[in-house]
């Protein structure tokens, strides 16, 4: 073993060890504070548990036989939370559970093969019959376990690029689904009317989201600064790791795709103007009105929480004989009809709305496109002429 003196007053200890993984010798480092007695014959140790770790990971990809896949999942699933949003960790943490419930999680990962992974989500999709997105998302997590385990030479290979899983045709009932996501143009007003007779600010917001597109948790910390030349520029969203208002932050968008400028309508602007106006009075009539710049601010000044407008849309569902399931999110759907009906191209929708998967965008407007289909021919069935056809003689 012999030592380096690092520039920042630290030590770099190596050791070369003979190893079959790498042919003949590997050099292993570990850098200390101190190069005391001490210190050296913990950096030993160090480098002797690095190579061990080495030559068991070579002797897993060769044999077999050490590493099951619960553990691999169990050493992956911690340090990939710590890569994603806690929200996004929320989310796949549900999708681990599952995992873990129901896939073979003793075999050995080394061992595991395309034949039973496809088994496995077979069996999820068609016999316990979860979303198709939801056996998505599952193999994606699986797929991922597997690059773990390549890259850290426990497997070989990923059995799970080679599934496949095809959809079930889709049922009326499916159909159904999709236009519950969104609001036509008179359940929209007839929303916004019942919202207004609760709290019109909380109708505002509603409309608001309508004509943009953006996430509730976009528009809740939009500030004056926001707003650039008739856009507003989105560059954050509110987020809480636990719930609770006290610990709520401003976090980076859902996804590289949300950072994005949007373009606003006359309305629009006007909502905003509305609003400015109104957050003035509050501050001469809440003398604890604590002014952090938010435009669609509580009469004190905290932000307008989706959870209470969620509550008072359940309210509108009842008073308005709404059919569909309310909540905030849908007014961000109901803005992608609408612009599907003005006929604006999908990749533009989803720059406006800043989606990064096509799937809500294209099932939207798939089905909106469909729908506009329907009606031409109705409008066409209907048609007045002034003279009827002249019909055709035998030779056409």
């Amino acid at each position: 073993m012999w030592i380096e003196d690092l520039p920042n007053g630290k030590y770099k200890f190596f050791e070369r060890y003979d190893n079959e993984l790498f042919g003949n010798k590997k050099k292993f480092s570990v850098t200390l504070n101190s190069k005391s007695a001490r210190a050296q014959k913990e950096a030993k140790r160090i480098l002797d548990e690095k190579n061990e770790k080495q030559l068991k990971r070579f002797a897993v990809t060769k044999s077999g036989i050490d590493y099951n896949f619960k553990e691999v999942a169990e050493e992956w699933f911690p340090k990939y939370k710590k890569t994603v949003k806690a929200s996004t960790g929320r989310t796949q943490s549900r999708y681990y559970s599952i995992l873990m419930k129901d896939f073979p999680v003793n075999a050995l990962i080394a061992k595991l093969d395309t034949g039973t992974l496809q088994d496995y989500f077979e069996s999820l999709y068609y016999d316990q019959e979860l979303a198709f997105d939801t056996v998505r998302n599952i193999k994606s997590m699986v797929s991922q376990i597997f690059k773990y385990a390549k890259k850290r030479g426990y497997s070989l290979h990923n059995p799970t690029l080679d599934v496949e899983l095809k959809k079930k045709p889709v049922t009326l009932q499916e159909r159904e689904k999709v236009s519950n996501k969104f609001l036509d143009h008179d359940e929209l007003e007839t929303c916004l009317y019942g919202l207004s007779r609760y709290n019109s600010r909380y109708a505002l917001v509603c409309e608001f989201m309508a004509l943009t597109g953006l996430r509730i948790g976009e528009v809740i910390i939009l500030k004056e600064s926001n707003f650039i030349d008739g856009g507003v520029k989105i560059s954050g969203t509110y987020a809480t790791d636990t719930n609770l208002v006290a610990d709520a932050y401003i976090s980076t968008p859902k996804t590289t795709a949300a950072y994005r400028t949007v373009a606003l309508p006359d309305r629009a602007i006007a909502i905003v103007k509305e609003l400015q106006k109104g957050n003035e009075i509050y501050k001469k009539q809440y003398a604890d009105y604590v002014d952090n710049g938010y435009i669609f601010a509580m009469p004190k000044g905290t932000p307008i929480l989706h959870t209470v407008i969620n509550a008072k849309l359940k309210k509108v569902m009842l008073d308005m004989d709404i059919k569909k399931e309310l909540s905030t999110h849908i007014f961000r759907h109901t803005h992608i009809s609408i612009l599907s009906e003005l006929g604006i191209p999908v990749k533009a929708i989803m720059e406006r709305v800043g989606h990064s998967d096509p799937k809500v965008t294209l099932e939207i407007y798939t089905h909106v496109t469909k729908n506009m289909t329907r009606d031409i021919v109705d409008k066409l069935n209907n048609l007045k002429r002034s003279a009827p056809f002249v019909p055709l003689d035998e030779n056409g």
